[in-house]
């Protein structure tokens, strides 16, 4: 059961880094197989370490969000309710996920819930995941009990 895991996470990666055409850069890093093969093709351009933090561009961002996850999670974000989508202006959510969850979870989908999105360039991430950080919303202030 271990090898069946490790090859389907292996295809899944492929499906990600075929924008890399198998070529190692200075922003890919190799995945051996448990064996010790290190296929050309196994690579990924999305790890990144050390890199300088950009941020992302919003009005790309959310272009890509209206074509891609708007029909779902709302042109605002707000959630579908019938959909049972994520609400991403949420602020506890936005608190206590990460941004390479959020793009993990763009790429690789939620299951049934969501899509996966394996086409995403590094780029595309970025601009989305700064869109969907720009969408949280300011808590409420708490209600003055004092009279």
């Amino acid at each position: 059961m271990t090898h069946r895991m490790v090859y389907m996470s292996l295809f899944g990666l492929c499906m990600v880094v075929i924008s890399c055409k198998g070529r190692p850069t200075e922003h890919t890093h190799q995945i051996c197989l448990p064996d010790g093969q290190c296929p050309d093709i196994v690579q990924t351009a999305v790890i990144q370490p050390h890199a300088e933090i950009v941020p992302g561009d919003l009005e790309r961002g959310g272009k890509l969000y209206k074509r891609l996850c708007a029909d779902c999670h709302g042109q605002g974000g707000e959630g579908i309710r019938e959909k049972g989508s994520r609400d991403h202006t949420d602020p506890v959510w936005q608190d206590r996920i990460s941004d390479a969850q959020i793009q993990t979870a763009m790429v690789q989908g939620l299951g049934m819930k969501m899509p996966a999105n394996p086409f995403l360039r590094p780029n595309d991430l970025k601009d989305l995941t700064a869109f969907i950080r720009s969408l949280r919303r300011t808590p409420a202030a708490p209600a003055n009990t004092e009279e």
